[in-house]
């Protein structure tokens, strides 16, 4: 049965190829003879024509595609821009992302109210220091010179170091709006060894100002002289122009090399006419006795006093303390040290060619320049050997005073025992009990008696 279906299929497709080979064909002889007798064909006219109209439409499509691309690719980058925008502003699984997000953001925020802070420092410590400026400006024009050298306070703390820079900057412009005619700033680092720990180093940074108002007041004389002719810290002579040794004249401060200063021989400045004079020694003993003024809380007889009252208790600290109390004060030392080091630039010790002073007088003053540097580093360095040996003592002193007072309780414990019992014995017989008459009744025993007893009716 299957076999006859399919045979009958077969010869059923069969015959229907065949009708449409023979229906084509029939066609195109029919189309051959209206061509052959009427020269023309109306089927294939129509075909071409509408294979003609096919193109046509076929061309439109393709322009209308070509025309609509540009906006079909906006549209694409729109739709991914907003997906894009979508997926960033959903919340993100990972856990570990939004945490250094927020470490992120926690950094950026203390770094902001860090940097604040150390603004607000900065501009608080220029307007300090501007305001002491000022202050050591009219002291010196007071006394007629028109020139000063300053040294700021120690630099405040801050967080970044590199807010140094712009601070320098800052006190840089505000110094140069208050109009001078030379102004010169420049760092002063200090390394500074401890006390007590060897080899252990402090680094103190401040801010050097030179400034001079010279050549400001028009009605001076020595508003005519050159530029930079005062000051003590030029390096090129104003007389010759030439870099040498400068000497700096006193009391107006103009300065040129040795030189000159051999060839000019003269008791008057060359260029203010006024005369100078030494003032090297008197400049010097002002100096120690304002660092001796400062460092009053370090002298002998406050230390004294301060260990005498705390170690007074035993005299084993009490000797220890006499014995070594002067050797602690080497502060003082240290102070007179740095304040010499910042006159050496000003050359205070060439200030020989003065009245009735000669040369013999100025290599004197140069040899006591010498021997105080020599004097004050023995001092420096005898004090911080000497403040460890007596750090030593102390702390010796002290556990014996935790010993002695171990020694002392054991001792007289016994007797202080003895004392506060047979004490106690004569406070409860005599003022408690009343004694041993009993027929004292005025005693608190008694009162407390008669209080506590029933009432008998």
């Amino acid at each position: 049965m299957r076999r006859n279906r399919s045979a009958v299929q077969v010869s059923q497709k069969g015959a229907s190829d065949h009708s449409d080979a023979h229906r084509r064909k029939v066609t195109v002889s029919q189309m051959y003879r209206d061509l052959m007798a009427h020269g023309t064909c109306p089927r294939a006219d129509r075909r071409a024509k509408s294979w003609l109209q096919h193109a046509t439409l076929v061309n439109e499509v393709k322009e209308l595609q070509s025309r609509l691309a540009p906006l079909i690719t906006y549209a694409n980058a729109m739709l991914l821009q907003w997906l894009w925008v979508r997926k960033a502003d959903a919340p993100q699984p990972d856990a570990s992302s939004s945490f250094a997000q927020s470490l992120a953001r926690q950094a950026a925020a203390e770094r902001a109210r860090r940097l604040a802070e150390d603004a607000d420092r900065s501009s608080q410590w220029v307007q300090e220091q501007l305001r002491q400026f000022k202050k050591v400006c009219e002291t010196q024009s007071q006394n007629g010179l028109m020139s000063v050298i300053h040294r700021t306070g120690q630099l405040p703390k801050m967080y970044f170091e590199s807010r140094k820079d712009i601070l320098f900057n800052e006190l840089q412009a505000a110094l140069a709006g208050l109009g001078f005619s030379d102004l010169k700033l420049a760092w002063k680092h200090d390394v500074k060894r401890e006390a007590v720990q060897a080899g252990s180093t402090k680094t103190s940074s401040s801010i050097l100002i030179e400034a001079s108002w010279e050549g400001l007041d028009e009605n001076t004389e020595g508003a005519t002289l050159p530029k930079g002719g005062a000051g003590g810290a030029a390096s090129t002579c104003a007389i010759c122009e030439d870099v040498g040794r400068i000497v700096v004249l006193a009391p107006c401060g103009h300065v040129m090399c040795s030189k000159c200063q051999q060839k000019h021989g003269g008791r008057v400045c060359p260029f203010c006419r006024q005369a100078v004079r030494c003032v090297f020694v008197q400049h010097l003993a002002y100096l120690f006795l304002d660092v001796a003024r400062q460092s009053c809380d370090a002298t002998v007889p406050f230390n004294m006093v301060h260990y005498l009252f705390r170690h007074v208790m035993f005299l084993g600290a009490l000797a220890v303390t006499v014995w070594r109390i002067g050797k602690l004060n080497f502060s003082i030392y240290e102070k007179l040290h740095n304040a010499v080091m910042d006159l050496l630039p000003m050359n205070w010790a060439d200030l020989g060619h003065c009245p009735n002073v000669g040369q013999t007088e100025v290599v004197l003053q140069r040899q006591h320049m010498e021997d105080w540097f020599r004097y004050l580093q023995h001092n420096i360095d005898t004090g911080r050997r000497d403040a460890c040996i007596c750090v030593f003592h102390l702390r010796f002193a002290a556990k014996s005073h935790v010993v002695a007072l171990s020694v002392l309780t054991l001792l007289t414990l016994p007797v202080v025992n003895k004392v506060l019992e047979y004490y106690g014995k004569q406070v409860v017989n005599d003022r408690l009990l009343g004694g041993n008459d009993v027929s004292e009744r005025s005693s608190f025993l008694h009162q407390m008696e008669q209080t506590c007893m029933p009432h008998k009716e």
